[in-house]
């Protein structure tokens, strides 16, 4: 779906003109791919400004189902601020969906932030994305903005489910685990398949699995699975990649690969889901590359 841009003006007016400039050229590169580099021209102190960008995430929003938009920013230890916003896939089961703070996460991790120092929703969030970001190693710390009134995620979600991440062992911030293809591996696509999986968090299951998602114009989208101790607020392989793509420039360009990495000797499989979530938005086959621990 294509951005409004009569409404993404109206919002960027909001802002001081320098503001209005960065933030409408970066939207406008053909290589935006969902993020704002840290600059000393942007900044989310000043509640009329930091409304003004939750806005614009707001604009990425795709809720067919709920009709409810939400729009939120991972701001990652390099200073770049993430985007994120909910999506939601007619016809298949709502658990397909990804909320807006899941969005923005997993954006930062997609783009190697391995921290978030802070998370700006534009709506309060609910218990399912409060559980999921209990995952961050530094869950005890982060602050959430909502609304203009500040929080700290233990404030939200006093008694949770599960243990603390330590650091080094939340999401974010896990090592990568080596895996090797059962199959040969003859495309560049079924290689970074396998490098996602690699980097997926599942400490909870074991189950690693990346999907790659390739369109026309030969840009690819990595997804990797990020699990929750709760299990229902994990984050798909195929919805991690769809979310990429969906806050990218190039958001509306046709799919035309689709390839799933995932550990064979798994207990449970999402690749029924993939296929299902993905028969709505593309007529691409899905490729399926079987992984075992190295």
């Amino acid at each position: 779906m294509a951005l409004n841009q009569t409404l993404l003006n109206t919002i960027l007016n909001k802002l001081p003109a320098a503001l209005q400039q960065v933030v409408g050229d970066a939207l406008g590169d053909a290589m935006f791919s969902g993020y704002l580099k840290a600059s000393k021209t942007i900044t989310l102190e000043d509640p009329k400004f930091l409304n003004a960008f939750l806005e614009v995430a707001k604009q990425f929003s795709v809720a067919p189902i709920s009709n409810f938009y939400v729009g939120a920013i991972a701001v990652g230890d390099s200073g770049n601020l993430y985007f994120g916003a909910n999506m939601e896939f007619a016809g298949v089961p709502l658990s397909a969906s990804i909320h807006a703070e899941q969005s923005a996460v997993m954006n930062a991790w997609l783009h190697g932030e391995d921290r978030i120092q802070a998370l700006h929703v534009s709506e309060l969030p609910c218990g399912h994305c409060r559980q999921f970001l209990l995952e961050l190693s530094n869950a005890a710390t982060l602050p959430i903005t909502i609304a203009n009134k500040k929080y700290v995620l233990t404030d939200l979600i006093p008694h949770h489910f599960g243990v603390n991440r330590e650091p080094g062992q939340g999401l974010l911030d896990s090592p990568k685990q080596a895996l090797k293809s059962v199959q040969l591996l003859e495309k560049d696509q079924h290689r970074r398949a396998l490098n996602a999986a690699e980097q997926s968090y599942t400490p909870h299951t074991k189950n690693k699995q990346g999907f790659i998602i390739g369109d026309v114009n030969g840009t690819l989208y990595e997804g990797r699975t990020a699990e929750s101790a709760a299990f229902n607020p994990t984050v798909l392989a195929v919805t991690s990649a769809l979310n990429q793509r969906n806050l990218s420039a190039n958001r509306e360009d046709a799919i035309n690969t689709c390839v799933c990495a995932q550990v064979a000797s798994a207990s449970h499989s999402q690749s029924s889901m993939a296929i299902a979530l993905l028969k709505s938005i593309t007529s691409a086959p899905v490729e399926h590359i079987d992984l075992k621990f190295a």
